[in-house]
């Protein structure tokens, strides 16, 4: 007679079992939604925000904006040029969509002063003091620019880095201690 009309059934779709069934943006989307396990990282409510201080400007041009969300300790002292650090961080857009949360309970561990992350969280992360968590917004001059990633980070993005400094220990020694000059 003719070609079939009606969809065919499929059976109710299993979010675990099921989920080499999705497409792989949809996997980390899902993974995204799931609880934190740390309950400093939920959301600040738009109410409790209005009440936190002005941000603080890292930057001449005001690129780099600090907000503090956990008061840093008393007498911590801010990590030393080329220091290796240990943070944990969420990284999204300034409309709150996460585009990077795998850092928020698992510490991510980087040597300053080397570019292995954008200038913006860098300048962010030199302000810290262990144990203070901070929201940090980047201008795309400060983040990543003209650089795209599919879909998931457009060009010209500005980005909001959510982080809390673990622990920091100096770094190998620099190109002018190593050969005397300091």
């Amino acid at each position: 007679r003719g070609a079939r009309t009606t969809a065919p059934r499929h059976a109710p779709f299993h979010p675990i079992s099921d989920m080499h069934q999705l497409p792989s943006v949809l996997v980390v989307s899902f993974s995204l939604l799931s609880p934190a396990p740390r309950a400093p990282w939920r959301r600040t409510p738009p109410a409790a925000a209005a009440v936190m201080a002005e941000p603080e400007r890292l930057v001449d041009d005001g690129g780099v904006l600090k907000r503090q969300l956990c008061a840093a300790p008393t007498g911590g002292r801010t990590p030393e040029f080329g220091a290796v650090v240990k943070i944990l961080y969420t990284c999204g857009f300034e409309n709150g969509t996460l585009i990077d949360a795998k850092h928020r309970a698992e510490p991510f561990q980087f040597q300053l002063n080397a570019g292995i992350v954008v200038d913006g969280l860098e300048r962010g992360v030199e302000s810290m003091v262990e144990g203070e968590r901070a929201q940090f917004t980047c201008s795309p001059e400060w983040a990543y620019g003209a650089v795209e990633a599919g879909d998931l980070l457009p060009a010209e993005s500005t980005l909001v880095y959510e982080v809390e400094l673990l622990e920091w220990r100096g770094g190998p020694p620099g190109e002018e201690r190593a050969m005397g000059l300091r």
